[in-house]
């Protein structure tokens, strides 16, 4: 990018009202931001934005994976609030007990046969 490009992004941003809210991060190390709903200089209603900044900058780089389910019912907009500690906390809770009943399982039909 140009060194021009580059000031005309930067006071395109100063100047316009788009405003990043860090919501969150992942394991992953992706960022993700909320910009609220506010009216350009013509007096248009711009929707609010949900961005995630991948980790990984390079897009050929990127993965499908790469961004936890969770997150990315919220960047869908299918989730209304962005996902909280608790909610990953008993995500990975559930995937460790469902883990440990397969096992068991198993090691019952193994070992219980007659």
């Amino acid at each position: 990018m140009s060194r021009s490009q580059g000031l005309f992004r930067s006071l395109w941003k100063v100047l316009s009202k788009e405003v990043k809210e860090q919501v969150g991060t992942d394991q992953f190390g992706n960022k993700y931001y909320y910009i609220p709903e506010y009216k350009n200089w013509r007096g248009q209603t711009i929707r609010e934005k949900r961005i995630v900044e991948a980790a990984n900058q390079k897009e050929v780089d990127y993965e499908v994976g790469n961004i936890p389910a969770e997150w990315e019912a919220w960047i869908r907009r299918t989730r209304k609030t962005p996902p909280t500690i608790e909610v990953r906390i008993y995500k990975e809770n559930t995937q460790i007990a469902c883990a440990y009943n397969a096992c068991f399982s198993v090691c019952i039909q193994r070992y219980m046969k007659p």
